[in-house]
């Protein structure tokens, strides 16, 4: 567990977003899912974006050793993926107050526990 890890995990959750979220992907059916097509060219919001990636990534980082003992990749794996159900769970609540289809809450949850699989196998591997 590394700054390496930290760095090639916030790049690879980056990498995940702009495709998960491309016209290849999931963009129409989440686009749809708050019923307009906004249009983001505002770098801050790519630089939080990173931001994000990049602490939860130093979080896991410091914590899935020491704290949850988690050792091997197969435990990491596990792990997101049970992190992964109350993160959705609190989305549930977000998304109708938000305005947000059920489509655009499984790209995001989807999304989420992605994220979340990838930052915790590269953080335990480096």
């Amino acid at each position: 567990m590394t700054i390496i890890g930290v760095l090639l995990a916030t790049v690879c959750t980056q990498f995940l977003g702009v495709i998960w979220y491309s016209d290849a992907l999931f963009r129409k059916v989440w686009m749809r899912g708050f019923g307009g097509t906004p249009v983001v060219n505002d770098n801050r919001v790519y630089m939080a974006a990173a931001a994000g990636m990049f602490s939860l990534a130093l979080f896991f980082n410091a914590t899935l050793g020491p704290y949850f003992g988690i050792s091997g990749v197969h435990e990491a794996i596990h792990f997101a993926f049970i992190l992964t159900i109350p993160v959705g769970l609190l989305q549930i609540s977000h998304t109708g107050f938000e305005g947000r289809s059920i489509g655009a809450y499984l790209v995001n949850v989807g999304f989420d526990a992605t994220v979340l699989v990838i930052i915790c196998t590269i953080v335990t591997i480096l």
